[in-house]
């Protein structure tokens, strides 16, 4: 499972290793939820703490994110981009608000359920040590579907040189923009309408961030995409970008328009070549 946010401290670890958290009854929600990928958050305030303590972190965040659109989320550091992201995951607790995927609220959902419907990429790939490149891709794939992947994602060749998908995946013998072109193919392979990406090209070089810029647009082009990055050069072509300041939405559009848009945080980044 590919679900794994760097900014929340490694959330594959967090789902694997989890206790069962609330007593939600999923018996009535469809296996096939979500159908369509349609994200709605309505006046959404989160913390991380359940106790009450703590101010929130997210404040009266309104979004209509339409299925199959893709979406960027970006603002300096420590703006809540993180925080909405593991808001999506049901990682902290909403205080005020709701958000519903396809008409359901997922604070009716078990946060296991809500995570699982998911397709995550993070800055820091999880590859599982000891296991074959096909396990590690996804096990029940045929090999034509793998390598139509490993293609896509230009790692065939390497992967061919090192024993094939039988092999045991050599991750040290990986670059780091190798090792987040592999989490892309898996990414690729799983069925989840949802893809949440969150900084997965911070610490690639410019000729890998455009090859995960291509395989967003094109080979997710049917699915809902929500997106943190650093560059923000790489969301031309995206349906909407979202700045955030201070846990608060401070401006959201079209990114052509924003570019061009006097004392704009959007225009700020370019301007300093889309940093922190």
């Amino acid at each position: 499972m590919e679900v794994a946010l760097d900014s929340v401290s490694h959330l594959q670890d967090f789902i694997e290793n989890a206790a069962a958290e609330d007593n939600h009854n999923d018996i009535n929600l469809s296996p096939h939820w979500p159908s369509k990928g349609e994200i709605l958050l309505q006046t959404v305030s989160a913390r991380y703490l359940p106790d009450g303590n703590g101010p929130d972190t997210l404040r009266n965040i309104s979004l209509s994110i339409p299925a199959g659109s893709k979406v960027g989320i970006y603002g300096r550091t420590g703006s809540g981009k993180s925080t909405l992201i593991s808001t999506l995951f049901r990682m902290t607790n909403i205080t005020t608000g709701s958000i519903t995927i396809d008409g359901v609220d997922i604070s009716t959902i078990s946060p296991e359920t809500v995570r699982s419907r998911f397709i995550g990429l993070a800055q820091q790939p999880y590859l599982i040590p000891g296991l074959t490149v096909r396990e590690n891709l996804l096990s029940s794939a045929a090999d034509d579907s793998l390598i139509n992947i490993l293609e896509t994602v230009h790692l065939h060749d390497l992967i061919t040189s090192h024993g094939g998908l039988d092999k045991v995946l050599d991750i040290d013998a990986l670059s780091i923009g190798q090792r987040q072109l592999f989490a892309c193919a898996r990414a690729l392979l799983r069925p989840g309408l949802i893809i949440v990406l969150d900084e997965p090209t911070s610490s690639l070089d410019a000729e890998t961030r455009e090859l995960i810029h291509d395989v967003v647009m094109e080979r997710f082009r049917d699915r809902t995409v929500v997106m943190v990055l650093h560059h923000v050069q790489m969301f031309r072509g995206f349906d909407l970008v979202v700045g955030l300041r201070d846990g608060e939405v401070v401006e959201a559009g079209d990114p052509e328009a924003l570019r061009t848009r006097d004392g704009g945080l959007f225009r700020a980044l370019l301007a300093s070549g889309g940093g922190e």
